[in-house]
């Protein structure tokens, strides 16, 4: 199930639907190269790994179940990415990640979304993450000039 055809369509009110997705050694392996994340060594299932940016992995995973064509006409960028953590994510563990969108706003003639992300526990249900991320997406629609008198 699809929610939009690209993420720039995702509207207020949108809920993303669930996506399992297992952190594999060799995911963690290539986001710690990328990243630069400081352990030396083998990446072993039930080693904890360095949660808040590998949880972007998460929302990505998320973006790509809910909008298959993309991100769509607007770029994103980064605005505010807030994060509970509330248990460890561990290498071998699956989680069902869903996803909400609560709102979307204009803030000095720029566009911004604002998703509600959930991590739970695959298997037993118990809530691992919530964040709360907010991306830029570029400018709002000028006003009409009718719209404007």
């Amino acid at each position: 199930m699809t929610i939009g055809t690209t993420v720039s369509e995702l509207a207020p009110g949108d809920v993303l639907p669930g996506v399992e997705f297992e952190v594999t050694s060799f995911a963690a392996e290539l986001y710690r190269q990328r990243t630069g994340w400081p352990t030396a060594g083998p990446i072993e299932p039930g080693e904890p790994i360095a949660v808040p940016p590998f949880l972007h992995v998460l929302k990505v995973v998320l973006l790509e179940h809910a909008c298959p064509a993309g991100p769509g006409p607007e770029p994103r960028m980064h605005y505010e990415f807030d994060i509970d953590l509330l248990a460890p994510v561990r290498v071998g563990a699956v989680f069902k990640v869903s996803g909400s969108v609560p709102e979307v706003y204009v803030k000095r003639g720029r566009r911004y979304m604002v998703l509600q992300i959930d991590v739970h526990d695959a298997q037993t249900g118990a809530a691992v993450a919530h964040c709360r991320d907010t991306s830029l997406l570029g400018s709002a629609e000028p006003e009409s000039s009718s719209a404007a008198q």
